[in-house]
């Protein structure tokens, strides 16, 4: 009756062990679900604003707090629960749940929240501005101070615009120029030598003296255009010729407009090329002409050839003014032994 009356006490004792046992795996399985979800909803708050260890080490210490406070936690649960491999479950699932949420954001089960868009903190936006407009500024300032001046001969100068003379008298001016250099262009390709310009007035009617009146008696009001002649050699000895026509842009005299258009069609708007005076000798013995876009220039005398001192006066004022004086081509004169000559 003893060893009976054992056994059943034995079996009772089992069952109630086994239903101890489920009870504890129930209640463990709640609290594990519930802390799963607690994590989780921190962690999508955490993601906002911190990269992926930040976010482990956040879960790490609140699975940690939760630990420590669980009246479960004690050392036969913690036993109990290593034995039948619930705890490595529980760390394998939380795992595999984390990379769930950090491979699919958007695409989480009804039971939690998605993740709130990422945003940039005010403070970094406005740092990150901040360094991209130092950086902008310190290539643009250096850039538009550069643009500023250019390079010569006898170092770095300010450029100054492209100016032309005070005042020239268009009566003194005509008459014969010899061209002594010039930038190498298109109109002018088949002139191989003896390149030379002659200017005659065109009087307003009406003038006293018209074109009978001296020098000292006209002004340029009294000039309405001014008559142009380009002539030239070509490399096969033939003459060629060019008339067109010259009339003031300003009252100064220095700054004119030309055509070589047919007479009928000089009246169009279009056609006229600048002529600006940029340099003259106060005697009228040389000059130096071009257009304020710098792609022309021409050095002129009322001689076929210049002093070497004269020339480089003139190139000088020529590279002041910004013109690349290195593509100036010297014209040759029949009958000169040189252009240039010594003084």
């Amino acid at each position: 009756m003893s060893a009976v009356h054992s056994a059943k006490t034995t079996e009772k004792n089992l069952e109630a062990e086994n239903l101890e046992v489920e009870h504890l795996e129930v209640e463990s399985s709640e609290i594990e679900r519930a802390e799963t979800q607690r994590h989780d909803i921190l962690l999508s708050q955490n993601l906002q604003n911190e990269d992926h260890s930040s976010h482990q080490q956040v879960f790490s210490q609140n699975t940690g707090q939760n630990k420590s406070h669980n009246p479960h936690r004690n050392t036969n649960y913690l036993r109990h629960r290593q034995k039948t491999g619930f705890v490595t479950n529980c760390a394998n699932f939380n795992a595999t749940r984390l990379n769930q949420l950090h491979a699919q954001p958007k695409n989480m089960s009804h039971d939690y929240q998605s993740y709130p868009p990422h945003t940039v903190s005010e403070r970094v936006f406005m740092t990150t501005l901040l360094k991209h407009t130092v950086i902008a500024l310190a290539i643009i300032v250096p850039l538009a101070m550069y643009s500023a001046f250019a390079s010569t001969e006898g170092g770095e100068t300010q450029v100054q615009p492209v100016t032309s003379v005070d005042a020239v008298n268009l009566s003194e001016y005509t008459g014969t120029w010899y061209e002594i250099a010039r930038f190498p262009m298109y109109f002018q390709r088949k002139c191989a030598s003896d390149v030379t310009a002659t200017y005659s007035l065109n009087i307003k009617a009406g003038v006293k003296g018209g074109l009978d009146a001296s020098a000292s008696e006209l002004t340029n009001a009294d000039v309405e255009s001014v008559g142009v002649l380009n002539a030239c050699k070509k490399a096969n000895g033939e003459m060629m010729q060019a008339n067109g026509l010259a009339t003031p842009a300003n009252q100064t005299g220095s700054e004119l407009k030309v055509t070589f258009l047919p007479k009928w069609l000089r009246w169009l708007p279009f056609g006229k090329a600048d002529y600006w005076v940029l340099d003259l000798a106060d005697d009228y013995s040389h000059a130096l002409v071009g257009t304020p876009d710098r792609k022309y220039l021409w050095i002129l005398s009322r001689t076929p050839n210049m002093t070497q001192s004269a020339y480089d006066s003139l190139t000088e004022t020529a590279r002041m003014q910004g013109f690349d004086t290195t593509q100036l081509k010297i014209t040759k004169h029949s009958n000169q032994a040189s252009t240039l000559v010594n003084d």
